[in-house]
């Protein structure tokens, strides 16, 4: 699975927060290793943002101007769909800079919403299926969850919106994010191992768009839900296979992660086996080993 992060600091906060992105990019990078991307405001109010594939940690120190800033967000990519290049590569950016997307999770019955938004003047930089969430929400705002649920949108996991006025928008319907206060400061990551043992923690309510700036949670939005597996049209040859009948061919203590080989566990709610350790979602197909399926 992807992995991402954020900072949002308050208009009087001193913390400097560049080591610890930079740290981050380099935890994730050593089993995220097809591409990161950073984006942030800049003291001109506009978005900016470096993309760099493989090697992270070199190119990062070697390149990233980065220095410290009041609101940033970060993306680390395992790719499982679209190209291992560049364009590929999360945050996704309006063709104005205004806006920059994140997410890392799964989506499904997609296709159709991506042929619409090319046919309504969209240009896509990529064949991530991520990059109909940046179009969404350029075409609908905040209301993107509950259009992209209209049109029969299904998956799961957590987006993150930057606007260039320094404006966050968070959203998740599994949780992977944690939320931290550090004085009047406001840190998400999808890695609870880096800040928890520091940072009191913020309960993070699911199906919600979470509005901050300065550091603060400025508004809370509940949205429609979105079922987090496909439909029986489009995956309907690997879905209909699930729990009860991987049982049949092999127990479930003795399957493994496809990437890292760690033990997974079915989730009910989801409808798929999660990797304990890197938090991968795996299907029938790739545990049994009859084909690979294509996850975001």
């Amino acid at each position: 699975m992807c992995k991402l992060g954020f900072v949002s600091k308050s208009e009087t906060s001193r913390a400097n927060y560049s080591t610890l992105v930079k740290f981050a990019l380099v935890r994730y990078a050593d089993s995220q290793k097809d591409g990161a991307g950073v984006a942030y405001v800049t003291d001109h109010g506009t978005l900016e943002g470096i993309k760099f594939l493989r090697d992270v940690t070199k190119v990062m120190f070697k390149q990233m101007s980065f220095d410290d800033r009041n609101t940033v967000i970060l993306h680390t990519r395992t790719a499982t769909s679209g190209a291992k290049d560049i364009n590929s590569c999360h945050p996704f950016f309006s063709n104005d800079y205004k806006i920059a997307v994140m997410h890392n999770g799964i989506l499904y019955d997609y296709e159709k919403i991506r042929s619409k938004q090319i046919e309504d003047g969209h240009k896509f930089n990529s064949k991530v299926d991520s990059e109909i969430l940046l179009h969404a929400y350029e075409d609908y705002g905040d209301e993107f969850i509950n259009e992209l649920v209209k049109q029969g949108l299904t998956g799961s996991g957590t987006i993150v919106v930057l606007l260039d006025d320094g404006t966050l928008k968070l959203w998740t319907n599994n949780n992977w994010i944690e939320l931290y206060k550090n004085g009047n400061d406001l840190i998400g990551f999808s890695d609870t191992n880096i800040l928890e043992k520091y940072f009191p923690k913020i309960k993070v309510e699911e199906e919600t768009i979470y509005t901050i700036k300065n550091g603060k949670i400025i508004s809370k939005q509940k949205t429609a839900e979105m079922k987090g597996y496909a439909s029986v049209s489009n995956f309907v040859e690997t879905w209909s296979r699930g729990k009860d009948s991987i049982e049949t061919f092999v127990d479930e203590n003795e399957l493994s992660c496809p990437s890292c080989l760690d033990n997974v566990k079915w989730n009910s709610k989801l409808g798929f086996w999660i990797c304990q350790a890197c938090n991968r979602h795996c299907t029938y197909d790739e545990l049994v080993g009859t084909r690979g399926a294509l996850l975001t």
